[in-house]
């Protein structure tokens, strides 16, 4: 078999504005945040976190009751997302019919779950398997940055939330060809390649979307009621203006505050349209409860950019 990662071509409509992103698994729930950061969490406790991140809540709790497992029993409370996280080989237990859901987590097992939940587990036995694989690849893409837990070791809940936060925005890899050739897509948004993270895929999925450069969402297309191209005096560019609803005005208002302090020369957006078509230079602004875009774009490509922004609100 020949591990091969390919880039993808789709459709989706991203705006991504440099600056930083906040913590996000307490939006969704994901987390306890009234709990001791400085606990440890259990490894049944860590498959939960991991099953809501794939958005599949609801049917870990229509699947609670027996597992594969000898030592995670009908009446454990968690058995569903024990038995889901099975399911998708997130998890695989301790080769000996026990999954030991009441021990600790570690850090190189909350490593490889999540690693798994990103579709890098193909990836990250390429590079070796457990644990350094795993680790491996979580550092590369920047899972782990930040986090001082050591290898082997009970790993906190605060570097847990550290993780999952980053998680939620990394760009997935889907497995999308088979055989004796098979092939990984990662939808990074980059280069032609559509954009798709666990927040945007599982938890928040919509058409459009605003985001920091985290990919941290701002707005989504619930926030939208048009685009509109606007003609500029010089190149024949064109400019794009997205009106907000109330509640969009809101939430652009309070994250234009974060925009306006990146530095000069990296406060700029990519505006994506399946793929990448601008990267203009301080150009984003709230104006009249419009988000501006300002003189950019080609005629042809504004025009699509209105005509997709329509067909997201029409549907």
């Amino acid at each position: 078999m020949v591990l091969k990662v390919k880039k993808f071509i789709g459709l989706i409509l991203v705006v991504c504005v440099l600056c930083t992103g906040t913590a996000y698994a307490d939006n969704y729930g994901i987390i306890d945040s009234t709990v001791d950061a400085n606990a440890t969490m259990t490894r049944a406790e860590m498959a939960k976190i991991v099953v809501t991140l794939l958005g599949l809540k609801d049917g870990a709790d229509e699947s609670k009751g027996s597992t594969t497992f000898n030592d995670v029993n009908v009446e454990h409370s968690l058995s569903g997302y024990i038995h889901i996280a099975n399911q998708l080989k997130v998890v695989e237990g301790n080769g000996d019919g026990t999954f030991t859901p009441n021990e600790a987590v570690t850090f190189d097992q909350a490593v490889k779950m999540i690693v798994c939940a990103l579709g890098y587990k193909p990836k990250a036995e390429s590079m070796g398997g457990y644990p350094n694989g795993y680790v491996t690849v979580a550092m590369q893409e920047g899972v782990t940055r930040g986090i001082t837990a050591k290898t082997n070791e009970p790993i906190k809940i605060k570097d847990i939330h550290k993780m999952v936060d980053k998680a939620l925005t990394t760009p997935v890899m889907v497995q999308t060809g088979f055989g004796s050739v098979v092939e990984y897509q990662v939808f990074d948004g980059e280069n032609g390649v559509a954009f798709s993270t666990l927040e945007t895929r599982c938890l928040n999925p919509s058409s459009f979307y605003v985001t920091y450069k985290s990919n941290n969402i701002i707005l989504t297309d619930k926030d939208l009621k048009s685009a509109t191209a606007v003609a500029s005096n010089t190149d024949d560019l064109y400019s794009l203006e997205f009106t907000l609803t109330e509640e969009g005005k809101e939430k652009l208002a309070k994250a234009t505050e974060e925009i306006l302090k990146a530095p000069e020369g990296e406060n700029y957006v990519k505006v994506i349209s399946g793929e990448i078509i601008a990267k203009p230079k301080v150009v984003a602004k709230l104006d009249s409860g419009k988000f501006v875009v300002q003189g950019q774009f080609s005629k042809s490509k504004a025009d699509a950019i209105v005509k997709a922004i329509s067909n997201y609100e029409n549907e």
